[in-house]
Formats: C-alpha cells, structure tokens, sequence
C-alpha cells in the first residue's frame, strides 16, 4: 500500500474522466485505512474517499489525497433482540396505515426515491431525513383521531415530490 503521486482518475470513474489526484492510495482492509489515517490525514490536508466511481463527476484535478476503498462485500457485525424490537414495531406500524389511501401513496412515492415499489421502505423513508417530523404528525394524528390533517399530509406530499 503505497501513496503515488498525480495518479490518473480516469480507471476510477464511469464517466472516464481524465482528472488526476494529487495523491492517490487504495486500500483494502480496515487495518490499511486505520494506517492511511494516522501516517496521512492527521495533517487536516483534503482528501477524498472513492468508491466505485459511479456516482461522482470529476470536472477538475483533484488537490488532495484520493482513498480508493476496495473492502469487498458487507458485514453484519452484530444483530440484536434491539434490531428485532424496532422492524417489529414498523411492521406493526405499517399494519395500522397500510389500508389509509393518503399514507399508501406517500410510502409508495418515498419507497421510489429508493428505486423501489416497497411501500414498509417507504415508510422507512418517511421517517428519515426532511420527511420525519411531518410524517409523525400525520401518523400520530391518524392513530390517535383516526383521521388525517389535509394541510399536513398536502406539506408531505409537497415535500416528497421536490
């Protein structure tokens, strides 16, 4: 694992951009980053974790050091009764405003910004981010007095369409 000097980016983005790092390292294990960090990023100087390259549009040289992470595969490190505990209560959730006409095509909308048709994602979506607050306050209203307020789900949708 050796830190190269104005490396070429192009092998390193779909778009096959000819941009280069200033530095560049790959890595491939959590030990080899741990180093890379203390031996090069403590100084503060930029740097720039790179994945597969699918998602980033280099439109210039990059001045900085360039990560190129390849740890292969995903690894559950711990799952728990907590983890069991929470998709529990959202499935329980999801029972209760599945049949809700308003919410259906909310978690369905929200579901696709994740490039999916499942609406228990859906919902998952509308409790993060710029979604939650609204969303809570609607379900809350709607299990509590079994309707929902049309100005708050109009606030939703307005938000889910941005």
């Amino acid at each position: 694992m050796q830190v190269s000097k104005n490396t070429s980016l192009k092998a390193f983005n779909t778009f096959g951009v000819d941009a280069k790092a200033n530095e560049f390292v790959a890595f491939s294990s959590v030990a080899q980053l741990e180093h890379i960090a203390k031996e090069h990023l403590a100084s503060g100087s930029p740097y720039l974790i790179l994945g597969a390259g699918s998602n980033i549009l280099f439109t210039q040289d990059y001045n900085g050091l360039v990560l190129k992470n390849e740890i292969l595969g995903i690894d559950v490190v711990e799952e728990n009764d907590e983890f069991d505990s929470i998709n529990d209560a959202l499935l329980k959730l999801y029972d209760k405003i599945k049949n809700n006409e308003e919410f259906k095509n909310c978690m369905i909308k929200a579901a696709a910004k994740l490039l999916s048709k499942d609406e228990v994602i859906g919902l998952c979506v509308l409790y993060s981010y710029d979604f939650m607050y609204l969303t809570h306050e609607c379900i809350s209203d709607y299990l509590n007095n079994d309707f929902v307020q049309k100005d708050k789900i109009k606030q939703l949708k307005y938000l889910l369409n941005k």
